[in-house]
């Protein structure tokens, strides 16, 4: 990329910061100490993050990065096979993240879109390594609930699961003892209703059983 001069140094020193703390008018909390990572909120910390991410290894398998959220898939004939490919791309991504410093967190996942629906693997073991992987049903990734039909019907009720409290309140808000502003309410509807409708809405086009 070539970085040099007092550019460099003040990454440099961004890298090597120790400690924080959070101040809110005069009250000050106490501080708190970097052991890892980059500084939370600072404007260079998503690029260096990006750029230690940059040769994360993906053996044999395809997969996406967004932020820290990586995510990666193998196929086969069989869920033995594809069990068999991911195993090699873990032990090198775990290689990868001990020559990094970087540990993965322990909410890591596996699923198997089985056309068979035959599932008898518990868990993906990566053989000589204390990385354990559990197998799961269903799972959430960067929003968006999974499950192993892929009919994104399981999204769609934590969508009217995580809304309907949130439309009580509006016909709360609504009636005569309250009389909010009907401006006020649409926009509190489109900011803690809609924007949860909306997200995803694509995919659930694609994906869903019916339209919705």
């Amino acid at each position: 990329m070539h970085i040099k001069g007092k550019m460099l140094d003040l990454i440099i020193s961004l890298t090597k910061i120790e400690e924080t703390y959070v101040a809110i008018k005069n009250v000050i909390s106490d501080k708190i100490q970097f052991t890892k990572g980059v500084p939370q909120g600072g404007f260079l910390s998503p690029l260096l993050f990006n750029l230690v991410l940059a040769d994360f290894p993906f053996k044999n398998v395809d997969g996406q990065i967004f932020a820290d959220d990586i995510v990666s898939w193998a196929k086969g004939r069989t869920p033995e096979e594809a069990q068999k490919t991911m195993k090699i791309s873990v032990i090198e991504a775990v290689n990868w993240a001990k020559l990094n410093k970087m540990v993965f967190s322990n909410k890591t996942v596996a699923m198997i879109f089985n056309a068979n629906k035959r599932n008898d693997l518990q868990r993906l073991e990566i053989d000589g390594d204390s990385l354990h992987i559990p197998l799961v049903n269903h799972t959430t990734y960067l929003g968006v609930s999974i499950d192993l039909k892929l009919n994104m019907k399981l999204h769609i009720n934590n969508i009217l699961r995580e809304t309907s409290n949130i439309i009580n309140l509006l016909k709360c808000l609504a009636g005569k003892n309250w009389r909010a502003d009907r401006s006020i309410l649409k926009l509190f509807y489109t900011a803690a209703v809609r924007s949860k409708i909306e997200y995803a809405a694509p995919l659930m086009a694609e994906m869903c059983d019916n339209n919705y």
